[in-house]
C-alpha cells in the first residue's frame, strides 16, 4: 500500500480512472425491510466476483500494455509487470538519486577551474570562451550557459584549495615554471 502523501503513478486512459464494480452487499437495515433469499445473495456474490475478476484481468492487461511488456511466457510477463510496478512504487527497487553532496560539488568546481586554466593556457581567449568549449564538449549540461559556469569559476577561484591547485598547475607547467622562478 502506498505511503500517505505519496504521489500516485501517472497513468493515462482507463488506468487513470477508477471503475471497479461495487459490492452487492446490503446493509442490515435493508435486510430487515427487504429480506433477500440466500440463493439470490449467493448469485449476486458470484456475479460480483466474476465482474471483479474480469475487471482486474482487464486492468492487468492495460498495465502490461502501459509498461510495454512483450514477454510471451505468462509467468515471465507477470514477473516483469511486478518488477515494473515495484520500480515505480517501492523505494527498495529504485536507484539512488545521483545528487552529489557539497563535497562533490566542490570537487566538480575545482575540476572546472583546472579545465578552464588548461584551456586558457592552450589559447582560449577568455573564461567565457573556455567554459563554452567545455559545454560544447558535453562536460557540462547543454542547458547551462557559459556565463553561469564563469560565475561558478570565479567563486571557485576564491577557494584556497582551488587557488593552491591552480598554483601547483602553473608551477609544474614547463612554460610557466621559468617565469615563476624569475619573479
Amino acid at each position: 500500500m502506498p505511503k500517505r502523501g505519496a504521489k500516485p503513478a501517472k497513468y493515462k486512459g482507463e488506468l487513470a480512472r477508477p471503475g471497479a464494480p461495487v459490492s452487492p452487499t446490503t446493509s442490515k437495515a435493508e435486510e430487515l425491510f427487504m429480506p433477500v433469499p440466500d440463493d439470490a445473495k449467493e448469485r449476486a456474490l458470484k456475479e460480483y466476483v466474476a465482474k471483479i475478476v474480469a475487471y482486474e484481468l482487464g486492468g492487468l492487461a492495460l498495465l502490461i500494455k502501459h509498461y510495454e511488456i512483450e514477454e510471451l511466457d505468462p509467468v515471465m510477463r507477470f514477473f516483469e509487470l511486478a518488477l515494473a510496478l515495484a520500480r515505480d512504487h517501492v523505494p527498495y527497487f529504485q536507484a539512488e538519486r545521483d545528487r552529489p553532496g557539497p563535497k562533490a560539488d566542490a570537487a566538480r568546481i575545482a575540476v572546472l577551474a583546472l579545465w578552464t586554466a588548461r584551456l586558457r593556457h592552450e589559447g582560449c581567449g577568455s573564461d567565457v570562451e573556455a567554459c563554452q568549449r567545455l559545454i560544447d564538449k558535453g562536460l557540462y549540461a547543454k542547458g547551462m550557459s557559459a556565463e553561469t559556469l564563469v560565475r561558478r569559476l570565479r567563486d571557485a577561484r576564491k577557494d584556497p584549495l582551488v587557488a593552491a591547485m591552480l598554483g601547483v598547475g602553473r608551477m609544474t607547467d614547463p612554460s610557466t615554471a621559468a617565469e615563476l622562478r624569475a619573479e
